[in-house]
C-alpha cells in the first residue's frame, strides 16, 4: 500500500471526531487561519511518513501536491 493511500486508509478510520468536535469548539469563533481538521490531518500524515520535525513536514507539504 502506498504511503498516500495509508494516510487515506488512517483518516478515515480514526476515531477521532469526538476530539475534533471538543477542538473545534475550544477554538469558537476566533481566527480559522488553519482549520482544527486540517492540521490534525497534517500531524498524522508527519506520523505516517515518518518526519522527523513539523519544518519537515511542511517542506513536504509545500513542495508535493498529492499530499496538501
Amino acid at each position: 500500500m502506498g504511503d498516500l493511500n495509508l494516510l487515506k486508509l488512517v483518516i478515515e478510520n480514526m476515531p477521532d471526531e469526538e476530539l475534533m468536535r471538543k477542538l473545534e469548539k475550544k477554538r469558537g469563533n476566533g481566527r480559522d487561519d488553519y482549520p482544527v481538521r486540517a492540521m490534525w490531518n497534517s500531524v498524522l500524515a508527519g506520523v505516517i511518513f515518518r518526519h522527523e520535525s513539523m519544518e519537515k513536514l511542511i517542506d513536504e507539504l509545500g513542495r508535493n501536491g498529492q499530499l496538501r
